[in-house]
C-alpha cells in the first residue's frame, strides 16, 4: 500500500481519483485544492506519489514541481490535466515531473500510470510519443517544436492535414514559393530529410485537425475580416475551437507588438509573452468556454512581457451561416492606466483619512488640555467671587469662563462624534419631563426666553437623557444667538404600531420677536459649532433636524426623533 497526495481544484475530480486509488489498495493521505498547500503537505508528508493538476490557485502545478525539486524532494509527480497536449508534457518533464496523463483518458490509464510511477519508472501515453520514450527524447522533440515561429507551426499544421502548397498559399496569403521555403526550413529545424518524416513528427505531436478554412469562417476572407476588425477601437481576434488564431485586427498586432505572420496560427500557450502558468490558465479557460459555448468576461492581473498589467478580456462565440461554432471572438483591453488611477485615488483617500485622523486626534488632545486649563482657572476664580460677590469684573470673568467652557465642550463633542467615540447610553425616561426640566434650566439662565407648549405625554421611552437635553440646550442657544429675544417651543408625540414613538419639537420666534421684526438674510451655511452639534446628535438618535430662515409662517427649527417605547 502506498501513501498518495492529490491536488486538484475540483472536489469531484479529487473524489473520483480517491475512489479509483483506494479500490487498488492505496491510501490517500491528503486532498488539496491549491498549489501552495500541495507543496507544503508534500514536503511534510513525503508521500509515495503526488498527483496534481497544472491549473491550481496560488501556485501552479509546474511551479509546485519545480519547487519540490529545488528543495531536494524525490517524490514522483504524476500530472493529471485537462490538456492532452505534448506541449504540456514537455513542460512537465522540464519542471521535473515523472508522469503525464489527460483527464479525458479512461481511468484505467490512471491506474496504469500510478503503478508505473510507483515501480520507479516514468509514464507518458504511447499515442503521443510512440512509446514510453526516455525523457530526453521527448524533451528534445518538444524543444524543437517550440523553436518554430508561429507561422512555421501554422504551415506544419496545414501540411499535416493534407493541404497542398497552393491551398496553404491561398489560406495564408502567401506565394507557392514562400510555402516551399517554409517546408525546407521546417525540415532543417526538425532534423528530417523528407516530407514523410516531417508529417510523422506532426502526427506524434498531435498537430492533426483543427484547421479552419474560409468556408468554415462563414465565407469571410482575410480582407473582409481585417476590414471588420480594424474598425474596432480595441484589439480583437478570432480563434478556432482549439485556440489557434484565425484572424485579428491592427490594434491586436499593436497591443502584442507582433506581425501578422507571427500572429496567425498562434495559441495563447504558444506565446512566450506570458509565464507558462498564466498562459496555461488562460488557454484552459478558453477551452472551457468553447465547451460551454457561452460568452465570457473577466478581469485579470498578468505578468506580460516582464511587466505586470491589469486587463479585461471577453470572449463571444462565433458561428457560421449554418450555426456551427467556429470559435470565439476575443478582445483584450489594457486597464493598467485605469488601475493605476484607481490605486492613486485609493492612496489619496487613505492618506486623507490618515491626515483627518491625525487632525481630529490633535484637536481632541488640544481641546482636552485647554478645557483642563479653563477648569483650573474657574476653580481659582471661585474664591474671588465669594470674597467680592458684587465685583463686576469678577462676575464678568466668571461668565466669560463659563461661556468658554461650554464652547470647548461643544467642540470636543463634535470631535468625539467624528472619531466615533461618542456613544449614546439610553435609559428609560419621560421625554416630556426631560424637556420641561431643560427649558426651566434654560429660562433660569435666560429669563423669559422660552415659552413651552407641551402636550400631555406620560409615555416613557429609551433615551440618553443627558445627550437629549444637550441637544435641546444647544438648539435653543443657537436660536437665541440669532438675535431672537423670545422663543416658543411646541412638542408633539405620536405612537406607532411597532413600539416606537415619534417625537417632534418645533422652535418658533415668540410674540416679542415677531413684534420686533425677524432677522433677514441669515447664512444657514456658515460654520456654527452649536448647529453642527445639534445635527450630529439628532442623527445619532436616529432623527433629523431641519433649519429655516426666520419667517412668520414656518418654524425656525424642526427636530424629529424616533425612540423605542419602554414599559
Amino acid at each position: 500500500m502506498s501513501n498518495i497526495v492529490i491536488a486538484d481544484e475540483q472536489p469531484l475530480i479529487r473524489h473520483a481519483i480517491r475512489q479509483v486509488l483506494e479500490a487498488q489498495g492505496h491510501s490517500i493521505v491528503a486532498e488539496l485544492d491549491d498549489g501552495a498547500d500541495a507543496l507544503r503537505q508534500t514536503l511534510r508528508l513525503e508521500p509515495s506519489l503526488l498527483i496534481l493538476d497544472l491549473v491550481l490557485p496560488r501556485l501552479g502545478g509546474l511551479e509546485v514541481i519545480q519547487r519540490l525539486r529545488q528543495q531536494g524532494s524525490k517524490v514522483p509527480v504524476l500530472v493529471l490535466t485537462a490538456q492532452s497536449s505534448e506541449h504540456f508534457a514537455g513542460l512537465t518533464l522540464q519542471a521535473g515531473g515523472t508522469g503525464f496523463i489527460s483527464k479525458q483518458d479512461d481511468f484505467d490509464e490512471l491506474g496504469e500510470a500510478v503503478r508505473t510511477l510507483l515501480r520507479g519508472h516514468s509514464y507518458f501515453p504511447s499515442h503521443w510519443v510512440g512509446s514510453v520514450a526516455p525523457q530526453i527524447g521527448l524533451k528534445a522533440e518538444a524543444e524543437q517544436l517550440r523553436s518554430l515561429s508561429a507561422r512555421e507551426l501554422t504551415v506544419l499544421r496545414y501540411l499535416a492535414n493534407g493541404r497542398s502548397n497552393k491551398e496553404i498559399a491561398d489560406e495564408l496569403a502567401l506565394s507557392d514559393r514562400t510555402v516551399s521555403t517554409y517546408k525546407t526550413r521546417l525540415q532543417q529545424k526538425l532534423n528530417v530529410d523528407s516530407l514523410a518524416q516531417l508529417l510523422e513528427i506532426a502526427w506524434r505531436q498531435g498537430l492533426l485537425g483543427g484547421i479552419a478554412t474560409q468556408s468554415e469562417t462563414g465565407g469571410l476572407d482575410n480582407a473582409q475580416f481585417h476590414h471588420m476588425f480594424d474598425a474596432m477601437p480595441f484589439p480583437v481576434a478570432l480563434r478556432d475551437t482549439e485556440g489557434y488564431l484565425l484572424a485579428c485586427n491592427g490594434r491586436f498586432l499593436e497591443f502584442h507588438d507582433i506581425s501578422p505572420e507571427q500572429a496567425t496560427g498562434m495559441r495563447i500557450i504558444d506565446s512566450d509573452m506570458l509565464p507558462p502558468e498564466q498562459a496555461l490558465k488562460l488557454h484552459t479557460r478558453y477551452l472551457q468556454n468553447i465547451a460551454l459555448e457561452q460568452p465570457y468576461c473577466s478581469d485579470e492581473i498578468l505578468d506580460y512581457q516582464g511587466r505586470r498589467i491589469a486587463i479585461r478580456t471577453w470572449q463571444v462565440p462565433f458561428r457560421d451561416d449554418q450555426g456551427t461554432l467556429i470559435g470565439m471572438l476575443c478582445s483584450t483591453v489594457d486597464l493598467s492606466e485605469q488601475d493605476q488611477q484607481i490605486t492613486a485615488l485609493t492612496q489619496a483617500r487613505e492618506s486623507g483619512k490618515a491626515i483627518s485622523r491625525t487632525r481630529t486626534q490633535f484637536l481632541h488632545d488640544t481641546g482636552e488640555h485647554l478645557l483642563t486649563m479653563i477648569r483650573s482657572i474657574q476653580k481659582s476664580v471661585r474664591p474671588l467671587a465669594v470674597q467680592w460677590p458684587d465685583n463686576e469684573n469678577v462676575i464678568k470673568a466668571q461668565a466669560q469662563l463659563q461661556t468658554l467652557h461650554e464652547q470647548f465642550e461643544v467642540l470636543l463633542d463634535l470631535v468625539r462624534i467624528e472619531r466615533g467615540t461618542l456613544v449614546l447610553m439610553p435609559r428609560a425616561a419621560e421625554l416630556g419631563r426631560q424637556t420641561d426640566l431643560e427649558i426651566a434650566d434654560f429660562n433660569s439662565r435666560y429669563p423669559g426666553s422660552v415659552l413651552l407648549t407641551l402636550a400631555p405625554s406620560p409615555a416613557r421611552c429609551w433615551v440618553d437623557a443627558s445627550r437629549y437635553r444637550q441637544l435641546l440646550r444647544a438648539l435653543l442657544e443657537y436660536c437665541i444667538d440669532l438675535g431672537l429675544p423670545e422663543l416658543t417651543v411646541v412638542c408633539r408625540m405620536t405612537a406607532s404600531t411597532q413600539a416606537e414613538l415619534l417625537w417632534e419639537l418645533s422652535v418658533e420666534p415668540g410674540p416679542t420677536s415677531r413684534a420686533e421684526g425677524l432677522a433677514d438674510g441669515l447664512d444657514l451655511d456658515a460654520i456654527n459649532p452649536r448647529r453642527a452639534l445639534c445635527s450630529h446628535l439628532a442623527a445619532l438618535m436616529g432623527g433629523s433636524l431641519e433649519l429655516e430662515q426666520p419667517a412668520t409662517e414656518l418654524p425656525l427649527a424642526l427636530l424629529s426623533l424616533r425612540f423605542t417605547q419602554s414599559g
